[in-house]
């Protein structure tokens, strides 16, 4: 279990949030820690794509030609 000390704005933040919800401010601190750390994966996940592609030596298209290609 994890138990953070949140900075008085922030807390008033989450507890405002809470109200509107009608969840408590838990959920929806969890809420953002889950979606942040999801962010997080998939942002290390587009790296590692990107870096894939470059190692690929595979040359880009414009969207453009995409378009001309597929015949749109």
């Amino acid at each position: 279990m994890l138990n953070i000390e949140l900075p008085k704005g922030v807390e008033k933040v989450f507890d405002q949030i809470s109200k509107e919800k009608n969840r408590s401010a838990e959920e929806i601190a969890l809420e953002v820690l889950c979606e942040y750390a999801e962010d997080i994966e998939d942002y290390k996940a587009g790296v590692r794509g990107y870096l894939d592609y470059l190692e690929s030596g595979k040359k880009g298209v414009s969207l453009d030609q995409m378009k001309k290609d597929l015949g749109l």
